[in-house]
């Protein structure tokens, strides 16, 4: 058996896949995204006491402590100096054990000694953000405001970092300043930031928060947010709660988030999970994700994955999404894994855009190849052969 550029070469279903080069692959993932227009809003009126339809009591708010007794007092000069430090590790050290301590009538001397530092890094930038997290934390209003009298990109980093703060606290005062906000083309925003800082203390209120939102643009981002946040807290339970959610777009959202997440902690597990899908509509896309992820950082292993796979839907769906991430550095290796899949349809549906790759790249040896792909003569004529 011959491998060709890294990937294993799907021979015969005796065979398991060979590694040869392994691909590394990173996701970026945005906690939320922004415009740079925001509108104005009037003073928030702060929720005191009672509990939610959400389930979140305001009066159990989960404000973090303030500036010890013996500190400095001089929270906004640290944070000044810290952002000199040579040290990018020792400054952001210096920079985050002082916004732990740091009291809210600091703050706003702070903020804006920050915000006027010339420069548009991302460190800087970073530090803006976790500014106004901390901010939110200790005083909500006090900080969107700030943020709304700021210009440009730094408006966007304020707003969106002091309302996530502030809900992560009391979300029910956030969510009624939200509802006091006019335009509805920056809503989506605030409800995005909102949902950012609730999930990470109130997993079932912002779920039910979100479920709520229908047709609301930026839902589905919403719905990715506490997801992901639901992975991360509770990752032997997330798919459980994924696929308990209510029939729907947003439900589809959250179980192909769940598994595009658990794919990079532990493949195999996320597939078998993905697998028992096969009776629901998301199986097919959701596999795609897994099984790409895997296949791009760790071909062999994928390869053995689906040689131990019971023939049937979900093996085909698998092979599927192996065959057209190999095909894109090995043509022949993504042709020869689907000419493996059984469904006939499915089989050519996912052949013939491989083969065109390969055709256009070394055509004499796909010619070669072609008489063993079981293509039909339909599938021919579109290849014109």
């Amino acid at each position: 058996m011959t491998t060709r550029e890294g990937y294993p070469l799907k021979v015969s279903w005796r065979t398991f896949a060979l590694l040869v080069l392994v691909l590394g692959c990173g996701i970026v993932i945005g906690r939320f995204s922004a415009a740079d227009s925001f509108g104005t809003a009037g003073d928030d009126q702060t929720i005191r006491s009672g509990k939610s339809e959400y389930g979140w009591s305001s009066a159990y708010s989960k404000t973090p402590a303030g500036r010890q007794a013996g500190a400095s007092g001089n929270g906004a000069l640290e944070l000044r100096q810290s952002l000199d430090d040579p040290d990018p590790v020792g400054g952001i050290q210096r920079f985050t054990s002082i916004l732990q301590t740091i009291t809210a009538s600091e703050l706003p001397e702070a903020a804006k000694s920050l915000w006027s530092k010339p420069g548009d890094s991302r460190e800087l930038n970073e530090r803006k953000r976790l500014l106004g997290y901390r901010w939110g934390q200790l005083s909500g209003s006090q900080a969107v405001k700030f943020a709304q009298a700021q210009t440009g990109q730094g408006k966007v980093t304020a707003i969106s970092a002091a309302l996530a703060g502030w809900s992560s606290v009391d979300p029910l005062a956030a969510k009624q300043w939200i509802d006091g906000q006019v335009d509805p083309r920056i809503r989506h925003l605030y409800d995005i930031a909102l949902v950012d800082g609730w999930a990470r203390h109130d997993l079932p209120g912002v779920t039910r928060h979100v479920l709520s939102l229908t047709d609301q643009l930026g839902n589905e981002r919403m719905m990715e947010i506490v997801a992901g946040e639901q992975v991360r807290q509770n990752p032997a339970e997330a798919g459980t709660w994924a696929l308990e959610l209510p029939e729907g777009t947003l439900r589809k959202t959250a179980i192909e988030e769940v598994a595009a997440r658990w794919a990079w902690a532990d493949p195999s597990s996320a597939l078998d999970w993905v697998g028992k899908l096969s009776g629901d509509d998301v199986m097919p896309g959701t596999m795609s994700l897994v099984m790409g992820t895997w296949a791009r950082a760790d071909p062999a292993s994928a390869g053995d994955y689906l040689n131990k796979l019971s023939e049937g839907l979900v093996k085909d769906h698998a092979i599927k999404s192996y065959s057209a991430t190999a095909a894109v550095e090995n043509p022949a290796a993504g042709a020869e894994w689907a000419a493996s899949i059984s469904d006939s349809a499915l089989r050519e549906a996912t052949l013939v855009p491989m083969l065109r790759i390969w055709l256009d790249r070394d055509r004499e040896s796909a010619l070669n190849w072609l008489p063993q792909s079981g293509l039909s003569e339909e599938a021919r004529k579109q290849l014109q052969l």
